[in-house]
């Protein structure tokens, strides 16, 4: 009996440690390594692809996509490598939902507000686990045991 149980404790571990491995190695995805020097930046997003398995996403009409590009990065996380990159160009990265969508600088600095409220019934009482979502975004929070939330929305997504 005493064989039997180790034998199932060593089982239970080996299994979860074969659970734990993709998750391990997932969070270990997203560095990567360049070292080539005169790259477009479409090349260089083709390789940050290649390397995270992280689709990105940009306006190309916008993006100097011939601008050439020098990396020498080993083992780099992934916002270090798309920082250099970026760097002089006018645009930010983003990364969202495990998509990089490159966007205008002016656009990644648009006021971002943090903003704070509760959600009560007619006699005051805190409303619990109410969805709060920004009118055509795919941001939302969901209240709290006081029907609170916070929620970061950009100049005139919200009201006063």
């Amino acid at each position: 009996m005493n064989f039997i149980s180790r034998r199932l404790k060593a089982l239970v571990v080996f299994v979860g440690l074969l659970l734990f491995q993709p998750i391990m190695s997932a969070q270990g995805s997203n560095r990567v390594t360049i070292n080539k020097g005169n790259m477009t930046i479409t090349e260089v997003f083709q390789e940050i692809e290649k390397q995270s398995n992280m689709p990105i996403a940009y306006n190309a009409s916008k993006l100097n996509k011939k601008q050439a590009v020098t990396l020498n990065v080993e083992n780099a996380t992934l916002e270090e490598v798309l920082t250099k990159t970026l760097v002089g160009t006018g645009f930010a990265y983003k990364i969202e939902n495990e998509y990089i969508m490159i966007v205008d600088d002016n656009q990644q600095q648009a006021i971002l507000k943090k903003v704070t409220g509760s959600v009560l019934d007619e006699d005051n009482d805190p409303l619990i686990g109410v969805n709060v979502t920004i009118k055509g975004e795919g941001k939302g929070a969901i209240t709290n045991i006081d029907g609170q939330f916070n929620i970061e929305a950009k100049m005139g997504d919200w009201s006063s």
